[in-house]
């Protein structure tokens, strides 16, 4: 692989992350002001992550979630979370948006540093 098309991928993958902190986020904001539940804002903030996912199977690809079995949803779970609880404690909302997205593209970072994966099958 040659440098232009390393960074090319550097780039894909930078803008992946921010992409899943942002629609994460965007998700537990809007189901906090419809006053949904704990589940309800969970639920939300995972399907709006999930956008990724629907791109591709509109543009009639395997999802990279499928192929490459990262725990995507699990990390904008966690950012998602991290937004409501601290919202529910009281902290400024320009805080808590800067926790989801630093949580969310954290745990991202470090599923692709140590190349963690989810299990393929049960045993």
């Amino acid at each position: 692989m040659n440098s232009l098309e390393s960074l090319g991928q550097h780039t894909l993958v930078a803008l992946e992350l921010l992409a899943t902190a942002a629609f994460a986020l965007s998700g537990v904001m809007g189901a906090m002001r419809k006053r949904l539940d704990i589940v309800g804002v969970c639920v939300c903030g995972f399907l709006d992550a999930f956008g990724g996912v629907l791109r591709d199977l509109v543009c009639n690809e395997i999802p990279t979630l499928f192929r490459d079995h990262r725990p995507y949803a699990v990390c904008a779970f966690a950012g998602g979370i991290s937004y409501a609880g601290l919202t529910w404690l009281g902290l400024a909302d320009t805080s808590a948006i800067a926790a989801c997205a630093l949580i969310t593209t954290g745990l991202r970072c470090l599923t692709l540093w140590h190349d963690w994966r989810l299990p393929t099958q049960l045993s």
